[in-house]
């Protein structure tokens, strides 16, 4: 159960680890910064010299302090994601590759951060390894179950817009609409509008349970949309139809 929902399609997610000796989020996602950062610079056949090994120590020392200032926040007073931490923490990488003269991806995608010059950002914790995807995942949960008490039902966000229908949808299987990916627990992202990349980034980033919809979903952007992080994809038509079926359950 997240935020007073129960995920019925929860044989899809990770199988989140029980033990207690697991490593915590600062730690996992600490590790997972130079193998993720050496990964990346190797796809792109850039080589790890000194002055970018030296940027990735001091990246890994930044998201360990970021990270340690995180945890020690209440849920509710958190403002930001893990993975936007991760992000900001490879400022260095960014700029060490810009002092060696590295040319910057010509295919900048347009949501990309200003200082983000070679695309390093990850778009979903997926990509650090299982370690640091379940521990961003158990984060979410704690957040989740922390705030749902504040309210009286779990918040729905729908990015990139909301339509009436699809509000009423939302209210009808017992949520409430909400303009903050900050304050839901579950992200209706309609994968038809212009913006729906960026909005996608934006609710896997924030631990969301996240729901594509569209007019006509086909098999490959259904294979294309989960691979992204999103854990359920309908069509338009089934979301308003039987809102109750596809958002999950409100304990």
């Amino acid at each position: 159960m997240v935020g007073g929902i129960v995920h019925e399609s929860a044989h899809r997610r990770p199988r989140l680890s029980d033990q207690r000796n697991t490593p915590g989020l600062r730690t996992s996602l600490v590790d997972a910064y130079p193998t993720y950062v050496a990964t990346v610079l190797a796809e792109r056949g850039i080589e790890m010299d000194e002055l970018t090994a030296d940027a990735v120590v001091e990246g890994a020392a930044v998201l360990d302090g970021l990270l340690t200032t995180f945890e020690a926040t209440p849920y509710p007073d958190q403002r930001t994601s893990p993975l936007e931490l991760f992000r900001e923490a490879l400022r260095p990488v960014d700029r060490a590759l810009a002092l060696r003269g590295v040319q910057p991806p010509s295919d900048e995608p347009p949501d990309v951060a200003a200082w983000d010059r070679y695309q390093l950002s990850p778009g979903s914790s997926q990509v650090l390894g299982e370690q640091a995807h379940e521990a961003h995942l158990r984060w979410a949960i704690g957040k989740a179950q922390a705030i749902a008490p504040l309210v009286n039902r779990p918040g729905v966000a729908v990015l990139p817009k909301t339509e009436e229908s699809i509000g009423e949808a939302v209210r009808a299987a017992g949520f409430r609409m909400v303009a903050d990916v900050r304050d839901a627990v579950v992200a209706l992202v309609d994968v038809d509008e212009a913006d729906a990349d960026a909005s996608l980034a934006v609710a896997t980033s924030a631990g969301l349970h996240v729901i594509a919809f569209g007019d006509a979903i086909d098999d490959l952007q259904r294979v294309g949309l989960t691979a992204a992080g999103v854990d359920r994809v309908v069509t338009r038509e089934a979301l308003l139809a039987s809102p109750a079926e596809v958002l999950p359950s409100v304990a």
